[in-house]
Formats: structure tokens, C-alpha cells, sequence
């Protein structure tokens, strides 16, 4: 009996992922997209979590699905930046603050490139002409669609 039990003790070694910990190294994960962070939390080092993603598909499913999560909200924020801009605070001649809105051209063609590649991918040009052709691209585009709605309504 001790035998079976010895034996039964060897197959099952322990890593120390747990359950609980392998649940919050992926909330952690999904809503950072840190592993780093993620392995911290779960109070378990990087290098053994990435040794369990390799051992354990249903694992590295999870991970997937989890940094598939985290990258979902970083692109949600990154529309919401590149639609609404981001506050910021300058300092006018003679100290007073003020508030301005600022807005990313090069954000919102990379947005645009990724999801409209067939209208927007073509525009891979040199990087000192990259903000112009960034811009001449997006006025281009407004414009057909502005005739496209004109031409809708008529």
C-alpha cells in the first residue's frame, strides 16, 4: 500500500499552479497582457508559467484566449483615442493652463489601415512623407464618402 501511494505521489507532482493561482494568472493576464504581472499575481515566477503554457494545451489555450481579451480592450481604447482625442493640459505665455484636445493622425490611419486594409494598407510610403500621405489618404477617403452620402440622398 505504501508502495501504491508513493508512486501515486510521484505521478502527481506538484508545481504549484493551482487552480486559484492558474485563475488569476489569467484575470491578471487578460487584463493586463503582462505575463510578467500576471505570474507575479498568481505569486509564481514568469519562466514556470511559460514552462506550464508549453506542458498543458487547455493552459495555453487559456492564455490565448485571455491575451486575445486583453488586446481586444487595448484596441477598444486605441479607437476611442484615436476617435475622441486626449485631453492635455498646455501652459499659455503667462502661466495660465489650459485645456486642449488633441488628436493622433498617425493613431487613427494605423486604426484604419488594420481594419480597412483594402482601403487604406496601399498606403505604405517613406517615413518623412509618412504624415502627409497619412493625411491626403484620410481627406481622400472623407471625401468619397461625403460624395458617396451626397450622391444617397439625391
Amino acid at each position: 500500500m505504501t508502495k501504491t501511494i508513493s508512486a501515486r505521489r510521484a505521478s502527481q507532482r506538484h508545481d504549484g499552479w493551482t487552480p486559484k493561482r492558474r485563475g488569476k494568472f489569467l484575470d491578471v493576464l487578460a487584463r493586463t497582457a503582462n505575463v510578467r504581472a500576471a505570474a507575479e499575481a498568481a505569486g509564481k515566477g514568469k519562466c514556470t508559467a511559460y514552462t506550464l503554457r508549453r506542458r498543458d494545451p487547455d493552459f495555453a489555450r487559456a492564455w490565448e484566449e485571455a491575451l486575445t481579451s486583453a488586446m481586444d480592450e487595448l484596441e477598444a481604447v486605441a479607437f476611442e483615442r484615436a476617435r475622441d482625442g486626449v485631453e492635455k493640459v498646455v501652459v499659455r505665455a503667462g502661466g495660465t493652463p489650459v485645456t486642449i484636445r488633441e488628436y493622433s493622425d498617425r493613431l487613427l490611419m494605423f486604426m484604419l489601415s488594420r481594419r480597412r486594409p483594402e482601403a487604406y494598407a496601399a498606403l505604405a510610403v517613406d517615413e518623412e512623407d509618412e504624415e502627409l500621405t497619412l493625411y491626403r489618404a484620410v481627406e481622400a477617403r472623407v471625401a468619397m464618402i461625403e460624395a458617396r452620402r451626397e450622391g444617397a440622398a439625391e
